[in-house]
C-alpha cells in the first residue's frame, strides 16, 4: 500500500522516533517503516505534536470583520498547531436560531483553513432544540452578568435552559462572574470588576 505522506524519522512527545504515514487526511500509521509514499518528508530534526483544540475563540466575521473573521483567526491558530476551534457564539447577530447558526457554518466551512464547530447562544428567546438540530456543537458561553448579548440569564431563566440543554443531552458552557457596580474605565479596572471571588458565587 502507498501512501499519500510519509513524515520519516520524527520524534514523538515521548521521545520515541517513528514513521508516521498519511491517507486521505489521516493518520493511518505511526511506527517502523511499512509503506511507501508519494511524498516523503525527513523528519529527523522535528518532533511531532498532536493538534491543539481550541475551546474558545471569536472569529467574528459580518459586521465585525475588522476584528477577526474565519480565514484571518484560522490561519492564526494554523500557525499555533491549533487545528480545531470553537467559535463562541456572541456574534451580530447572536447564535439564536437554526437558520443563523446554518448560516455561520456556511461561512466557516467557504473560510476556514482548519476544523471548527460552533456554540449556540442562550438567551431567553433562542431555539435551543432547533440550534442543537442544525448542528451546534455545544451551548453558551452562557453568561450571568452583562455581555455583548446584553443582560446575563437571571436564575430562573438559567435553571430552566440548563434543564432544556440537559434533555438534548448538550454541553453547556457558563461564563460565571458576578460583576461589581463600578464601571470599569482602565484593563485594570476590568479586572478587578470581574473577581475571582464573584466567579466562585455566581
Amino acid at each position: 500500500m502507498t501512501a499519500d505522506l510519509l513524515l520519516k524519522d520524527v520524534a514523538l512527545p515521548t521521545g520515541r522516533r517513528a514513521d508516521l504515514t498519511v491517507t486521505g487526511g489521516i493518520v493511518r500509521h505511526v511506527g517502523a517503516p511499512m509503506m511507501r509514499a508519494d511524498e516523503t518528508i525527513d523528519c529527523g530534526r522535528f518532533t511531532c505534536l498532536p493538534g491543539a483544540v481550541d475551546m474558545h475563540v471569536h472569529m467574528r466575521g459580518g459586521v465585525q470583520a475588522e476584528k477577526e473573521d474565519w480565514r484571518t483567526g484560522t490561519m492564526s491558530a494554523v500557525a499555533g498547531g491549533v487545528t480545531v476551534v470553537v467559535d463562541q457564539p456572541n456574534t451580530i447577530p447572536a447564535i439564536t436560531t437554526p437558520d443563523i447558526l446554518r448560516a455561520r457554518i456556511r461561512e466557516a466551512e467557504e473560510h476556514a483553513v482548519c476544523g471548527f464547530a460552533i456554540n449556540a447562544a442562550v438567551v431567553p428567546d433562542a431555539d435551543l432544540e432547533g440550534m442543537w438540530s442544525a448542528g451546534a456543537m455545544a451551548f453558551g458561553e452562557i453568561f450571568a452578568a452583562p455581555s455583548s448579548y446584553g443582560e446575563g440569564l437571571d436564575p430562573e431563566t438559567l435553571r430552566r435552559s440548563l434543564a432544556r440543554i440537559h434533555a438534548l443531552g448538550g454541553p453547556a458552557t457558563i461564563h460565571a462572574e458576578e460583576v461589581s457596580d463600578l464601571a470599569p474605565e482602565t484593563l485594570a479596572g476590568h479586572d478587578r470588576a470581574r473577581p475571582g471571588a464573584g466567579e466562585a458565587r455566581a
